[in-house]
């Protein structure tokens, strides 16, 4: 008799074995889950130096990529907000001109192109805007209380208004009024259309034509608050017929007399 029967019979088929004994199938199943409840054997695990290297540097890679693009979204922004800018000053212009005979005010007072009257810089902002409109998003480090009240007969503020009497501007880029009138260049005249004809810039600085970053006696340096590198990528401008466009900077020219230039 082998060990486990009894008379020859095998343990499921003996006549007094329990149910479940005597159904090999449910005793294989019996034995299938008691094994699937046995605690599982832990391996201790930890990374080695090298593999701590590899996920360090797989991580610097990731960041080297993104930090650019998050960058470059970042910049996105503040352009989009620097046209908004500029269309509220096109717009304060506007309703300007409408209480004063469709004339632009005048500038007397500065040395630079963004020096302007402080009365002028007033009745802009009596339209209802704020001095923020005023200044580059991307250049924020103007907008603070020393360059907005730079002396007290004018302020130094962000963009180029082209308006008439404006410090080193060309007279050929000067407006008077909000309606376009002709522009001399030699013996030659030409009338520009309201949507070609700019109204205010954020112009790219440069001593020469090659170096943007400009030394200024109320900041460390200036420099072009739209870069791609150690180049202008370009600048928005905001035109007489009210609307706001980017233009890149190899489209651009010189608008000033002396150093430093203002490009636009």
């Amino acid at each position: 008799m082998k060990g486990g029967e009894l008379c020859g019979h095998p343990p499921w088929a003996h006549p007094h074995a329990p149910a479940v004994a005597r159904n090999p199938s449910i005793t294989m199943l019996v034995f299938w889950a008691k094994a699937q409840h046995r605690p599982a054997t832990r391996v201790a695990s930890a990374f080695t130096l090298i593999e701590l290297l590899v996920v360090i540097a797989i991580i610097a890679i990731l960041a080297g990529m993104l930090l650019p693009a998050l960058g470059k979204a970042k910049e996105k922004g503040k352009r989009i907000r620097c046209a908004s800018n500029l269309r509220q000053v096109g717009l304060a212009c506007r309703m300007y001109a409408g209480d004063n005979q469709d004339l632009l005010p005048v500038v007397t007072l500065g040395a630079w192109p963004w020096d302007i009257n402080r009365t002028v810089t007033d009745k802009l902002i009596t339209q209802g805007f704020s001095r923020q409109i005023l200044y580059c998003p991307s250049w924020s480090q103007f907008d603070v209380d020393s360059v907005w009240n730079f002396t007290p007969d004018f302020r130094v503020i962000g963009y180029v208004l082209a308006f008439k009497g404006v410090a080193r501007l060309s007279p050929t880029n000067m407006n008077e009024r909000m309606t376009p009138t002709p522009v001399r260049s030699g013996t030659n005249e030409y009338l520009p259309s309201p949507s070609e004809r700019e109204l205010a810039a954020d112009a790219i600085l440069s001593i020469g034509t090659n170096t943007f970053s400009v030394p200024i006696d109320f900041r460390e340096k200036g420099r072009p608050p739209h870069m791609e590198g150690k180049r202008p990528a370009g600048g928005n401008l905001v035109f007489l017929d009210g609307h706001a466009g980017w233009r890149k900077f190899p489209k651009m020219s010189i608008r000033t007399v002396g150093d430093p230039s203002f490009w636009y």
